[in-house]
């Protein structure tokens, strides 16, 4: 897609904008004003909260305020009936020189003061698909938004009648279903249109019409957690306990490869190329490198055996991976998340200072050098999920520090 003119690949975020995909679906969201964006097909749906927006936004899409009556504004202020709306978004256009076709539109039109709702079309050529929006699929939202599904309806014929193409009805039908999601209740509506609508996922995916969660990814050997989905989501996801792979092309069973990007099982041990005491071990889907057992006190692993030779000791610091269980105090949210820490031998030494008349030490740390605040999702034994942030450690180094004790000679 393209941000600021600039194409990029998604997911993608950048300064609080968050931007995924799910085949011909785009999710835009900003949740520091909790706001958010669906585009899909030929439609696209903005929501946003009332905490930031009411009463101070206006748009093609009406006005965000309490009072209906003055939805239909336009851009000069001028308050219209609530049946103008289609009126009033053309004051609203923005010059695109990519569109120039959206500018042959006039503005300013007049509307008819109260005058009655556009009439559903007469056209039925053959049973549409928008006879669904009055059947047994959208039975338990329609009862709960009877008015919504009205206007729906009648604009799902409208569109059919001036196209004759079930490429519009399908667009409503999803654009209905959203706006249940909205509202809490799950439509899988696409079973009930013969084929018509349906949502083709590739090879080892399957289709889902209500998810909460995004697929989770490997990057870099490491698991990534799946951004959390609002509204509910319908898409292409990995059967449970698989994972979307680096190119985010197939699902797989874990994120673990060698330094040649051969895939390793779960359990799986193999040796280090560049540190043969170094043994790499597939743990939770992630590579986690730990010293070989028998390298410790001083010894090294080298050609499968042990040597007695001593290697390098100090001024080695690195970051490891460890597996951690995280459960939330008086909750059941848990999960087993894969943090970093800095492990290694760094040098240090002491000796006596003459002016002070006291032991001066130098003693090196292996110390984080650069963090990074993240967040994992735990999941809940009723079904729900609880955010949880954590400090990650990006970089280690040997970190001196001078220190002066009072023991005397």
């Amino acid at each position: 897609i393209t941000f600021d003119g600039e194409s990029v690949t998604v997911p993608y975020s950048l300064n609080g904008i968050n931007i995924h995909s799910m085949r011909q679906n785009i999710f835009i969201s900003i949740p520091d004003i909790q706001a958010s964006i669906i585009a899909f097909g030929d439609s696209f749906r903005i929501r946003l909260s009332q905490k930031y927006f009411l009463n101070n936004t206006q748009g093609q899409c009406g006005s965000c305020v309490d009072d209906s009556s003055g939805e239909c504004a336009r851009r000069n202020g001028e308050i219209l009936p609530p049946d103008c709306c289609h009126i009033t978004a053309n004051d609203w256009k923005v010059f695109d020189p990519k569109k120039p076709y959206c500018q042959s539109t006039p503005t300013n039109l007049p509307c008819t003061t109260n005058s009655p709702p556009p009439v559903p079309p007469t056209c039925h050529p053959g049973a549409t698909l928008c006879e669904l929006l009055l059947g047994k699929a959208f039975e338990d939202c329609r009862k709960q938004n009877q008015e919504d599904f009205e206007l729906f309806y009648n604009s799902c014929l409208f569109d059919h009648c001036h196209t004759n193409s079930t490429k519009f009805d399908c667009s409503s039908l999803q654009a209905s279903a959203i706006a249940c999601t909205d509202g809490g209740i799950c439509v899988d509506w696409r079973n009930f249109t013969n084929g018509q609508c349906n949502y083709t996922c590739p090879d080892g995916f399957i289709y889902k019409p209500c998810e909460h969660q995004d697929n989770v990814r490997c990057e870099k050997n490491m698991l990534i957690g799946g951004q959390e989905l609002y509204p509910l989501s319908e898409g292409c996801f990995c059967p449970q306990g698989m994972m979307l792979s680096e190119n985010m092309t197939t699902c797989v069973n874990t994120c673990c490869t060698d330094s040649s990007g051969d895939p390793k099982d779960e359990g799986e041990t193999w040796p280090d190329p560049t540190d043969e005491c170094v043994i790499n071990t597939c743990l939770n889907s992630q590579v986690v490198a730990s010293e070989n057992v028998c390298c410790q006190g001083g010894r090294f692993w080298k050609n499968n055996h042990c040597s007695k030779s001593c290697r390098k000791q100090f001024g080695h610091c690195e970051i490891l991976l460890i597996s951690k269980n995280i459960t939330m105090e008086n909750s059941s949210c848990s999960a087993e998340v894969l943090m970093t820490r800095c492990e290694g031998n760094c040098p240090g030494w002491s000796e006596f200072d003459t002016v002070t008349n006291t032991m001066i030490n130098e003693c090196g740390c292996c110390q984080p050098t650069a963090i990074e605040n993240k967040t994992v999702i735990l999941d809940c034994e009723n079904g729900d999920n609880m955010p949880y942030n954590y400090t990650d450690i990006k970089s280690c180094n040997c970190i001196g520090n001078t220190c002066y004790n009072q023991y005397f000679f």
